[in-house]
Parts: C-alpha cells; structure tokens; sequence
C-alpha cells in the first residue's frame, strides 16, 4: 500500500510486488481525498491478524519504506493487546487468610492480567480484603483462576516480585 501527501491531497495506492502501482477503488477521482492538515501530523504503521483467538504473539515485517519532506523523529514500537506468549488467559487474583481461617480474595481488575508483556505495579489497598482480620494474617495466596473452582492444566509463566505491606 502506498499513501501520497501533495500539499493537502491524499492518494492511496495498491501493489502486489511493489512496482506496479494501481488506484485504490475504482474511480480515479474518488481515490484522492483533500483533508487540510494543521500542527504535527503523526505517520505510522500498523498490523493485525483479525485472530482474536490468538494466545501467541506474531510478527509482521515492512519493507521499503519511505518519507520525504520535513518528516522528522524516530520510529516508535507500540504493541497494543499483544498476548504473553504461553499464557492461558485467566483471573489474577491475591487473597489472605488470617489466624481465625477467614479468607478475604481481591481479583486484579483487568481480567487478562497474566496476559500482559510489561511489569505492572498492582496496588491492593487492605482495606478491600474485607472479612479476615488484616492484623492477624495468617497466609497469603496468590492465584491464577477461579479460586472457589480451581482447575488443573493451565499452562504460562507468570513473574511476582517486590511484595509489600505498607502501612
């Protein structure tokens, strides 16, 4: 795909091997667009799979591309919804229980948490551990799944580090 700027007219462009270069849609007219551009004006490029099924990561490899003009910068790296590799997608959840046998659970609120490629601090205020005695702990867990229903066979990995109580 090819997408030219001449002033403020756009042309978008198809080509199967790169060189032979034909009119997106059938009306040559219609395949140009004026759009008046003002401030930065941000390029980039992006791809899907349209696999919402998906449980691994892939990649996607451009070529050949080109900017002309005062384009300026350096290309960033953005994945967005990109899956951990291996990782079943499951409930992340922390729970006490402290020296009566009371058990209080507080699930990580984005429901695909093990699926994040990126340390990410979680903040659990005790306060939400309501029903167990948060002076007296006696355990504290840390789980993937349904805690009242657990089940065998889940596969991933899943790095906890820097546990805290702070008062």
């Amino acid at each position: 795909m090819r997408l030219t700027r001449t002033g403020n007219t756009f042309k978008g462009e198809m080509s199967a091997d790169g060189k032979t270069w034909s009119i997106i849609g059938t009306d040559a007219a219609a395949s140009s667009h004026d759009i008046t551009m003002s401030g930065s004006i941000y390029i980039g490029l992006c791809v899907t799979s349209h696999n919402t099924n998906a449980k691994i990561a892939t990649t996607a490899v451009f070529s050949d591309v080109k900017t002309t003009g005062g384009v300026s910068g350096q290309w960033q790296l953005a994945d967005i919804g990109m899956v951990h590799p291996g990782n079943d997608p499951a409930q992340l959840y922390v729970a006490l229980q402290d020296n009566a046998g009371k058990v209080a659970v507080v699930n990580y609120p984005d429901l695909n948490g093990v699926l994040t490629t990126t340390w990410t601090q979680w903040k659990v205020p005790l306060s939400q551990f309501t029903g167990v005695n948060v002076g007296s702990v006696k355990k504290m867990y840390i789980g993937v799944g349904d805690r009242k229903a657990p089940q065998v066979g889940g596969a991933g990995k899943l790095f906890i580090d820097d546990i805290q109580v702070v008062k």
